[in-house]
């Protein structure tokens, strides 16, 4: 569970894509939902500039930490219907008291249409 859900997503992976390997194939059969209606929490980090001197926005989604989310997948925001891309996940996952702050991160950018 997230306490602090300010949005609604719904994730989906494309299926059958690797995009790491050398030559994918970009025909693949279209995504496969992972989740649908999760509550979520999309945040803006500060603009951060690049060694050759150019901004990129930086944006960050959290999840509940049972979310499994991964690289490439692609995220829909219902409220707003803007659709990002995974670029890195991480998960928190501790025991005891602290477990309730258990999350999944991921830095997200705008998804190319």
């Amino acid at each position: 569970m997230l306490p602090y859900a300010t949005h609604t997503v719904d994730i989906e992976r494309p299926a059958g894509v690797d995009r790491d390997a050398v030559g994918y194939d970009l025909t693949d059969p279209g995504p496969t939902p992972v989740a649908l209606d999760e509550p979520a929490c999309i945040t803006r980090l500060a603009v951060t500039t690049n060694q050759f001197g150019g901004q990129q926005e930086g944006w960050i989604l959290l999840l509940a930490p049972e979310v499994d989310l991964r690289r490439y997948d692609i995220v829909t925001d219902l409220e707003t219907g803007q659709r990002y891309t995974v670029e890195a996940v991480t998960k928190r996952n501790a025991a005891g008291p602290a477990a309730s702050l258990n999350h999944t991160r991921a830095d997200i950018s705008f998804a190319a249409l």
